[in-house]
């Protein structure tokens, strides 16, 4: 089993925390979600930005967050941007249970799939993915589609395979961007089909 720094742990739960976007988005209009989204993404990305090409406001923000970061990310841009551009891309593109149910899985599949996969996963799949940890994220997105009205449980089905598969393939795009926008359009496309 490998230990988990406090940093990659605070990280995590941060990033289970972002289920609060979809469930708030339960109880907001499109509309006032968009533009929540979009000004959040907005600023997330102006600090990305404003961290790699200013030289002292980079080294205060590391001096903050440097703990929270993969080391990838201090030369391009930071999970949380990503994650909020997925966010605003798919309440922008999907209908509302779809776009709820696609970033449910990220913040909670992605989460329990990495937590799993690093402290139990024996079977590896690929460099740094487990099959304990793809089983774990499935069965997290098929929990979460009991819990989302307004779609059929098959349609909910295949965006959990979809989240599940694109969290275990290293595509060569950050999972937080992705894994949503797959598992969504795969859900648009089975309820369309099945309309």
């Amino acid at each position: 089993m490998k230990k988990l720094s406090r940093g990659i742990k605070l990280r995590k739960f941060l990033h289970l925390l972002t289920a609060f976007f979809p469930v708030l988005y339960i109880y907001l209009l499109r509309k006032e979600m968009l533009i929540l989204l979009f000004s959040l993404t907005f600023l997330s990305i102006l600090i990305d930005v404003l961290r790699l090409e200013i030289k002292p406001f980079g080294r205060l923000f590391y001096s903050i967050f440097e703990k929270l970061l993969w080391e990838k990310e201090k030369k391009i841009f930071t999970g949380a941007s990503t994650y909020l551009l997925s966010a605003f891309l798919s309440v922008f593109l999907f209908s509302k249970p779809v776009a709820i149910a696609t970033l449910l899985f990220l913040s909670v599949g992605d989460t329990i799939a990495y937590f799993v996969g690093t402290k139990f996963g024996k079977i590896s799949l690929t460099r740094d993915k487990t099959l304990e940890g793809s089983v774990a994220c499935f069965i997290l997105c098929i929990v979460i589609s009991f819990f989302i009205p307004g779609l059929p449980l098959l349609v909910l089905i295949c965006g959990a395979i979809g989240a599940s598969l694109v969290e275990l393939f290293p595509f060569g795009v950050d999972d937080n961007l992705l894994l949503p926008l797959v598992s969504g359009l795969i859900m648009e496309v089975v309820n369309y089909l099945l309309v």
